[in-house]
C-alpha cells in the first residue's frame, strides 16, 4: 500500500479534531493542591487538603476541615516557647515577634541561630527546626512551643499526638525525626509537659550528628469519625481557550465548620498555588458560580454567596481572576441576596448575574469583570425576572443556561412551591444578554417538591433536566425571537431516582451529567450522556459512567462544555465531589470529557455501480484499538469486481465539492492507492500518532475501482465510484 499519510494529515486539518493538548488521562483531585493565600486583611494562609493555617507574628492557627458536623472552627495553635540543650537555654521569646518570610510553598520564622521552617504540603503542615551549628550545651536536644485552642491532647500508641474535641476530630502531630547533614536519621520523642508541645532528640544523636541537623514533625488533621470530615462541595469548572489551546478552571467550597466555609479556585496550567477567592475566618462563603467572558486578557469571574450564619442573610459577591495568577481582584459587593447563578459569555465581555433577592424575586442582571487585576467586576442594572405571589415561595434555583452570545437568548429555570395547593411548579425564561425577561415557558406542575432543575443550550433552543416521580426526565425547549415554547417531556434514566443533574451544550449535540445509586450502599456514581436536540443518544455506551479519581461515592456533578466559553465545543469539563461510602472528607474532583464520539457511517451518495454500494453494504468501516503510541483507524472495502487490480481513496479535505462524470460524482484525486487485502477486500490503515493528541477526526471518503470492465465514466475508462462516505472516528 502506498500512504500519503504525513500530506493528508496537514492538507486535511480542516477535518482533524484535534486536542490542543494531550487529554486526560485521569481525573484531577482538586482538593490535592497546597499553597500559601491571603485573606481580604492581607493575613498569609497555608491552604492543604483538609486544614487552612493562619500564619501569624510568631506563631501559626492550624485549623481543621471538619465539616459542619462541628458548630465552630476547632482552632490550634503553636508558639514557639524555648530551645534547650540540657541546661543551656537556646531561645526565648523576644517582645517582638518574628513575621514569617514567604517562599513558595515554604515559609520560615528566624529564631536567631535557629530558624523555624514550615513546608505546606496537601496532607498538613511539615514544621523543621533547622540547627545550623552543634547547639552549647550536654543533653537533650528540647523545644517546647505553647499550644493554644480547647482541643485535648491524647498520646497514641505509636508515641504520636492527637489533639481533638473528643468527638469529631482535631488535630495530629506526627513522629519526631531528626535527619542530619549525612542523611542519617533517629527517631526523637513527642510530649505533653506543662501545656506545651515537648519535641525531643536524644543526646548521643546530637552528640555525633554532622551540622546542620533538621528536627521535623507533621502537623495534620485527624477525624475521629467518618462523618465529622471536611466537605468539598459545589464544585464548578470552565474551559477557557488560550493561545489556540484551552485549560480548565475550577471554584470550589471547603467546610471547615457550620460557621466557616471557604470559596477557592485554581487552574489546570497552575494547579498550584490553590487562589484564595473568599477565604474570611468565621464567615459562610459558599455557592460558588463560576464564567468566562470573551475578552482579553481573559479573566474567570467567580461569584458566591456569604453569611455570618447558616440561617442568612446572605450577600452575593464577586471578584476577577486571572487565571495563571495567584491574586484575585478586588471584591465587588452585589447585593443582599443568595443563590448566585453565572453563565459565560461566547462574544461579549460581560457575564449574565441571576440570583434570588429575598422580597423581591429572581434579579437577572450584567457582571462586567475588571481587565486589571485590583479592579471589582462592575454590575449592570438589575432586571426582576421572577416574583413570587400569593404566598408561594422559590424553592430551587435559579440556574442559568451555559453562555450568551449578542443577538441569541440565555435561559433561566427555577422552582416555585405553590401555597395554596401544596404542589410545585417548573418555570423556564429567556432572558436577553443584559438580563431584560424576553418570554416564558411552564414545564411542570406536580405535587411535592425537589425537582433539582438545570439547564443547558445554544440560544435558540434548550433542554432542562428534572427529577419528577422518582424518574430523571428531560424537556427541550425552542426560543423563536419572540415565544418559549416547550416541547413534551421524556424520560432520561429509567434506572432510578437521578440526583444533581447539569446539562450542557457542545456545538452539535448536549452533554449531561448525574448522580445516581449504584447497588452498594451510601455509594453513588457520576454518569454522562450525549444526545442530539431530537433525543437521539450518541455512543455505542448510551450511559457512560465517570471514573472515580480519589473516593468510590461520587456526588454533585457539574458539566460545561468549551463551546460555551469559546474554546473546543469537543472537549468538556465535568467536576463533583467524592467521599468514602458511608461518608467522610469529600474531595472536589475533575476530569475533562471528550465529547465527540465515533459515530456510524453516513451514506452520502454518488455511486455509479449499478449493484451494490447503493447502502453502505457490502462496503464495511472499522475502528482499530486505541494503544500507546499509535491510534489505528480502518477503511475497508468488499467489493464485488474482482477483475480490477487496485483502488483509490479519495479523501474530502473540508468543504470539497465533487466532480461529476455521467451518473458518478466523484471527491477529486487526493488518494492514496491500495492493493487488495484479499481477493475483493481492500483495507487502508490510517496509524494517529499518539503525539498529534487527537479526540479523533471526522473524514468523507470514497473508493474508487480501477481496471474494472466497463466504467460508466466517460473521461476515466475502467473506472467506477462506490458512494462517498462520511463517519467519524474518536474515542
Amino acid at each position: 500500500m502506498k500512504s500519503l499519510l504525513p500530506a493528508l494529515l496537514s492538507l486535511a486539518s480542516p477535518t482533524l479534531l484535534l486536542a490542543q493538548r494531550a487529554p486526560e488521562a485521569r481525573g484531577f483531585d482538586l482538593g490535592a493542591v497546597a499553597g500559601i493565600v491571603a485573606d481580604a486583611e492581607g493575613t498569609p494562609w497555608a491552604i492543604g487538603a483538609d486544614y487552612k493555617a493562619a500564619l501569624l507574628p510568631g506563631a501559626i492557627e492550624f485549623v481543621p476541615a471538619l465539616g459542619n458536623a462541628v458548630p465552630h472552627n476547632r482552632s490550634f495553635g503553636l508558639r514557639l516557647r524555648t530551645i534547650r540543650r540540657g541546661e543551656v537555654l537556646l531561645h526565648t521569646p523576644t517582645a517582638e515577634l518574628p513575621l514569617p518570610h514567604l517562599r513558595g510553598n515554604e515559609f520560615t520564622y528566624a529564631r536567631g541561630d535557629v530558624v523555624e521552617h514550615w513546608r505546606v504540603a496537601p496532607r498538613g503542615l511539615e514544621q523543621s527546626f533547622v540547627f545550623a551549628t552543634r547547639p552549647a550545651g550536654d543533653g537533650d536536644l528540647v523545644v517546647r512551643s505553647d499550644v493554644l485552642g480547647e482541643l485535648q491532647p491524647e498520646t497514641l500508641p505509636d508515641g504520636t499526638l492527637r489533639f481533638t474535641d473528643g468527638a469529631v476530630g482535631g488535630v495530629h502531630i506526627g513522629a519526631v525525626t531528626g535527619i542530619d547533614a549525612r542523611g542519617e536519621r533517629c527517631a526523637g520523642a513527642l510530649a505533653i509537659v506543662d501545656h506545651q508541645l515537648e519535641l525531643r532528640l536524644p543526646d548521643a544523636f546530637v552528640d555525633r550528628a554532622q551540622f546542620p541537623l533538621v528536627l521535623d514533625p507533621w502537623v495534620s488533621t485527624a477525624s475521629l469519625v467518618p462523618t465529622g470530615a471536611g466537605d468539598d462541595g459545589m464544585v464548578r469548572g470552565a474551559l477557557r481557550p488560550i493561545n489556540n489551546g484551552q485549560f480548565e478552571v475550577w471554584a470550589f467550597t471547603r467546610t471547615f465548620s457550620a460557621s466557616d466555609s471557604d470559596v477557592y479556585a485554581l487552574s489546570s496550567d497552575y494547579p498550584t498555588p490553590v487562589v484564595a477567592i473568599a477565604n474570611t475566618l468565621n464567615v459562610l462563603e459558599t455557592l460558588p458560580a463560576l464564567g468566562i467572558p470573551d475578552a482579553v486578557p481573559f479573566p474567570a469571574v467567580v461569584a458566591w454567596q456569604e453569611a455570618a450564619q447558616a440561617s442568612g442573610p446572605w450577600t452575593v459577591k464577586a471578584r476577577t481572576w486571572f487565571p495563571g495568577t495567584a491574586q484575585p481582584g478586588n471584591v465587588a459587593t452585589i447585593a443582599a441576596a443568595e443563590r448566585p447563578a453565572l453563565a459565560s459569555n461566547r462574544s461579549g465581555a460581560s457575564l449574565l448575574l441571576a440570583y434570588l433577592e429575598p422580597g423581591v424575586g429572581i434579579v437577572a442582571r450584567t457582571l462586567t469583570p475588571a481587565l486589571f487585576a485590583a479592579t471589582a467586576p462592575v454590575a449592570g442594572p438589575a432586571n426582576t425576572v421572577a416574583t413570587p405571589i400569593g404566598g408561594n415561595t422559590i424553592v430551587a434555583g435559579p440556574r442559568l443556561s451555559d453562555s450568551i452570545a449578542t443577538g441569541s437568548a440565555a435561559a433561566l429555570i427555577y422552582e416555585t412551591n405553590v401555597a395554596l395547593t401544596s404542589s410545585s411548579s417548573l418555570t423556564v425564561l429567556a432572558l436577553a444578554p443584559n438580563g431584560a425577561l424576553l418570554g416564558s415557558a411552564a414545564l411542570v406542575i406536580a405535587n411535592g417538591s425537589g425537582f433539582d432543575p438545570a439547564i443547558g443550550g445554544d440560544g435558540s433552543h434548550f433542554r432542562a433536566v428534572f427529577t419528577r416521580f422518582g424518574t430523571l426526565r428531560q424537556q427541550n425547549l425552542t426560543w423563536n425571537g419572540t415565544t418559549l415554547t416547550a416541547q413534551p417531556d421524556a424520560l432520561l434514566d429509567a434506572s432510578g431516582p437521578g440526583k444533581s443533574p447539569s446539562v450542557t451544550w457542545c456545538g452539535d449535540r448536549y452533554l449531561t451529567a448525574w448522580g445516581r445509586a449504584t447497588p452498594a450502599a451510601g455509594d453513588d456514581e457520576v454518569v454522562v450522556q450525549a444526545s442530539l436536540p431530537d433525543g437521539t443518544v450518541l455512543g455505542a455506551t448510551p450511559i457512560q459512567v465517570v471514573p472515580t479519581v480519589a473516593q468510590p461515592n461520587q456526588q454533585n456533578p457539574h458539566v460545561l462544555s468549551g463551546w460555551a466559553t469559546g474554546s473546543d465545543a469537543r472537549r468538556a469539563t465535568v467536576v463533583w465531589s467524592e467521599t468514602p461510602v458511608g461518608g467522610g472528607s469529600s474531595r472536589a474532583c475533575s476530569r475533562t470529557w471528550l465529547v465527540m464520539q465515533g459515530t456510524a457511517p453516513v451514506n452520502l451518495g454518488g455511486s455509479c455501480l449499478g449493484n451494490s454500494c447503493t447502502s453502505l453494504l457490502p462496503c464495511s468501516y472499522s475502528q482499530g484499538q486505541f494503544v500507546p503510541g499509535n491510534q489505528d483507524f480502518q477503511i475497508r472495502l468488499q467489493y464485488q469486481d474482482q477483475s480490477a487490480p487496485f483502488a483509490l481513496l479519495s479523501l474530502n479535505l473540508g468543504g470539497t465539492t465533487t466532480i461529476g462524470c455521467g451518473p458518478c460524482e466523484l471527491l477529486p484525486p487526493l488518494v492514496s492507492y491500495v492493493l487488495p487485502n484479499a481477493p475483493g477486500e481492500l483495507v487502508f490503515t490510517w496509524p494517529l500518532p499518539f503525539n498529534y493528541a487527537a479526540l479523533g477526526f471526522q473524514v468523507e471518503f470514497q473508493w474508487a475501482m480501477f481496471g474494472s470492465t466497463s466504467s460508466p465514466c466517460p473521461l476515466l475508462p475502467n473506472i467506477t465510484a462506490y458512494n462517498r462516505v462520511r463517519i467519524v472516528f474518536a474515542e
